[in-house]
């Protein structure tokens, strides 16, 4: 019921003790079959949480809760790399990250601008992150995953627009689209490395708008049981 209640119309003594609610409620049905439920809570509190009432340090807090399991939320990221010969070269325009897609990733420098990879955190529950890119150009992010052994699991992943992913060095991932961010839209099983596995990411913008979006589940339980028996059993990914 609290979830249908516009912050507007609680009192300020309120606003927290309902976003505390909600989020612990949006957490315990996350993975659970009624997603319709859970979409609902979710938005409600990030309302909650987003009202100028709400205590800052809490609000960081409790949306840190709110991530869903796998998202990626970690990244070192280039800043925007134009590519003058316009959108539909960006795609295959080859720059020094993903010459050693595996790392280290240095500085680099591109036609006499330098540059470096800079850490980024997402808010955002699904991992959605705007890049604010120009059109025409692209975008390196890279993020280190860790794993408790090698084994299966399942890479989720977003853009705006065209995207490609490499994991320790080896393309998984190419989508060369015109397209919105919406999370989760490409899925691939992938085989991690016991430890340490590094991600590069890289997004090419068209225009109008840019961004991108990741997660890698590995066990059983960070899935929706009507994901279970499709890409999760196919993996073999762990319980």
């Amino acid at each position: 019921a609290l979830a249908g209640i516009d912050p507007a119309h609680a009192a300020a003594d309120q606003v927290q003790p309902i976003a505390e609610l909600l989020v612990r409620n949006a957490q315990k049905i996350s993975t659970g079959p009624d997603q319709a439920t859970y979409s609902h809570l979710l938005e409600s509190a990030q309302k909650y949480l987003a009202d100028s009432r709400m205590p800052k340090d809490e609000a960081k807090a409790l949306q840190a809760k709110l991530i869903e399991p796998g998202v990626i939320t970690q990244y070192q990221r280039t800043q925007a790399i134009e590519v003058p010969e316009g959108p539909a070269k960006a795609f295959a325009a080859v720059f020094p990250p993903e010459q050693k897609p595996a790392g280290p990733f240095t500085p680099f420098v591109v036609k006499g601008k330098s540059f470096t990879l800079t850490p980024v955190t997402v808010a955002d529950p699904k991992g959605l992150y705007p890049l604010d890119m120009p059109a025409s150009s692209v975008v390196y992010l890279t993020t280190t995953v860790t794993a408790p052994a090698a084994e299966s699991a399942q890479l989720a992943a977003g853009s705006d627009d065209g995207l490609q992913i490499w994991l320790n060095g080896k393309s998984v991932l190419s989508k060369n689209v015109d397209r919105g961010l919406i999370a989760d839209k490409n899925k691939q099983i992938v085989s991690l490395q016991s430890g340490a596995n590094v991600l590069l990411l890289k997004v090419d913008n068209h225009g109008d708008g840019s961004g991108v979006q990741a997660r890698l589940r590995m066990r059983v339980g960070e899935f929706a049981p009507d994901e279970i028996l499709g890409p999760a059993n196919k993996a073999k990914i762990n319980i």
